[in-house]
């Protein structure tokens, strides 16, 4: 209890109660995410930064990047017209066994983070689980796209290039890769019956560990393709491996 703990100091009280809470990688900054998913940022002397709500409908600062160049809805179509250029976009759904839980991943160098959550329903709408990007100020930078199947399992690439997230598709299960103007960019096909628990990077960004129940992955990537390095198997219940 807080007795053999020594002094207990309060510093803060979050009433409607706490979903997550990372440090980022500097040990600098604290950030908190709620029961009503509202991304609080501090510093490590507890002196709020500034407070986001993840429930809004702006995309982020980084919209004006996500031009979307070599996408269908950017290229010319000739006599087609506007019509073949529409892009339908299948709303997501949380799909079974997900624990509902927030994820935050900070990305190596400690000026963006990436948290993983889930959308209440409301209004005829399913709820579905979605990513944001926030600056190291808690500034919303972007949103993912709509992706159906997106699993709770996020990891941010150390060297700042990918975030990882695991997404079940009608005929395959994908570790997808994300990037942090929110469109995907590349993916790997893993085994169909693994119930993926976890990801986590290699400090210098070279492997993935890609983690169920019962079994450890390590993937790595050659020749612009990735390959599974090692697997190991365990006789008790991994819960959260760490490099």
């Amino acid at each position: 209890g807080a007795d053999s703990m020594g002094m207990v100091e309060e510093v803060g009280c979050v009433e409607c109660g706490l979903a997550c809470l990372v440090m980022s990688p500097d040990l600098e900054i604290i950030t908190l995410v709620t029961a009503e998913l509202v991304v609080i940022t501090m510093t490590r002397d507890y002196v709020p930064v500034k407070e986001t709500r993840l429930l809004q409908e702006q995309f982020g600062e980084g919209e004006f990047v996500n031009v979307g160049w070599g996408k269908k809805e950017t290229q010319f179509h000739g006599k087609a017209g506007k019509e073949s250029r529409v892009v339908k976009v299948e709303p997501g759904k949380v799909i079974e066994g997900d624990d509902s839980k927030v994820r935050l991943s900070w990305r190596g160098d400690g000026q963006m983070f990436c948290v993983s959550y889930i959308t209440p329903g409301g209004e005829g709408g399913e709820a579905r689980r979605r990513l944001r990007v926030l600056d190291r100020s808690g500034n919303l930078y972007s949103t993912s796209e709509e992706c159906v199947g997106m699993e709770w399992s996020l990891a941010w690439r150390p060297s700042g290039s990918l975030i990882a997230a695991c997404v079940r598709k009608p005929n395959k299960h994908v570790v997808a890769f994300f990037e942090k103007n929110g469109l995907q960019h590349g993916e790997f096909e893993v085994c169909g019956d693994l119930v993926v628990r976890g990801l986590g990077w290699s400090c210098d960004s070279e492997v993935l560990a890609v983690w169920g129940d019962r079994v450890l992955q390590l993937w790595a990537r050659g020749n612009y393709h990735w390959y599974l390095k090692q697997e190991i198997e365990v006789e008790g219940r991994l819960v959260q491996p760490s490099w």
